[in-house]
């Protein structure tokens, strides 16, 4: 009766954590981020470069860090600190730069699957949005950047972070993020 009753509140529980609300286009995690949704949130920054500039790092390093890149990920269940299941997750991200005017963003996606892996909230068809950076020219030299994310992965946004300031052009080691 104890386990059904644990089972029966499990969907409860995760919904009060904001685990099964997955964003459903761009502008639904641009949404979550201002309110905090979820495992979501904002970030707004003034950056001393031009937009352009901004832009053409975020096309050279999405392209070269995140687009295609997998993240393969072991895991293991443990109950009582004795090992009950294991697998693989495969995490594969893609991106989408599109320009208006002199302004971009950059939208980020993840595609999640794997051994024993359960989604519990709806992904839309193209994967999870995880991340959007927003790049609004503010003059000749200094650009607005609104980065939409997701909380769980730090080594991301640190990375994205690098991009747009031109202070670190490395690429994340995002599979840092799906290893905590």
């Amino acid at each position: 009766m104890k386990k059904a009753a644990i089972f029966g509140l499990a969907p409860l529980l995760l919904t009060a954590c904001g685990v099964t609300y997955a964003p459903q286009s761009a502008q639904e995690l641009r949404q979550a981020g201002n309110e905090s949704k979820g495992f979501y949130k904002e970030e707004s920054l003034t950056i001393n470069r031009s937009a352009g500039d901004i832009t053409n790092t975020l096309r050279d390093r999405s392209k070269q860090c995140l687009n295609g890149k997998g993240v393969v990920r072991e895991g293991f269940v443990r109950h009582n600190g004795v090992v009950t299941q294991s697998g693989t997750q495969h995490v594969d991200f893609s991106t989408v730069l599109n320009t208006h005017g002199k302004g971009a963003e950059l939208i980020v996606r993840a595609t999640v699957s794997g051994d024993h892996y359960v989604q519990v909230a709806k992904v839309p068809d193209g994967g999870s949005y995880v991340s959007i950076i927003d790049v609004t020219p503010i003059d000749k030299a200094h650009a607005k950047v609104d980065i939409y994310y997701h909380t769980r992965l730090p080594t991301l946004l640190a990375g994205m972070k690098g991009w747009v300031t031109g202070t670190d052009l490395k690429c994340p080691e995002i599979y840092k993020d799906y290893n905590m």
